[in-house]
Formats: C-alpha cells, sequence, structure tokens
C-alpha cells in the first residue's frame, strides 16, 4: 500500500526523500486507510460525546456573492 502512496500522493519528494519515507510507511502501514477498499477499521478504544448546550440551530445570514463572480455563478447553476 505504501508503494500506491508513494507513486499517487507523494510525487514532488525526491528519490532520497521517498527512501526515507519508505520505511515509516511500511512501519506504520497497519494505521492508513486504502481508497481502493471499504474496509475502513474504526477503534474501540476511546469513547467521544459531543455535549451541547442547546439544540437550537445557530442561524447566519448568508454570504454575498462578489458581483465579479456572478457570470461564473449563473454558468455553474445552469449546468447542473
Amino acid at each position: 500500500m505504501y508503494r500506491k502512496l508513494l507513486l499517487g500522493k507523494l510525487d514532488h519528494p525526491s528519490e532520497e526523500e521517498k527512501q526515507a519515507i519508505e520505511p515509516v510507511l511500511m512501519n506504520y502501514a497497519h494505521v492508513f486507510h486504502d481508497e481502493d477498499s471499504n474496509d475502513f477499521k474504526g477503534t474501540d478504544v476511546i469513547d467521544h460525546h459531543i455535549v451541547l448546550e442547546g439544540t437550537r440551530p445557530i442561524r447566519k445570514p448568508q454570504y454575498r456573492v462578489p458581483y465579479t463572480l456572478r457570470d461564473e455563478m449563473k454558468t455553474q447553476v445552469k449546468k447542473c
């Protein structure tokens, strides 16, 4: 799997840097997720809860689109 990482996403390092990265990827290959498979391993080491102070949704006004980008947005909407 580290070969795919080196060839696909790590094209920018030099050969010397790739040789330095390779042993680290081999040693910790078990922690990387393979995007080609749906086998995603979770953990049961820790249980995480997010405590909310309230359930009221946050309402914020929309950002205005800059005038220079309006034509581009119109063409993108037409494509959909």
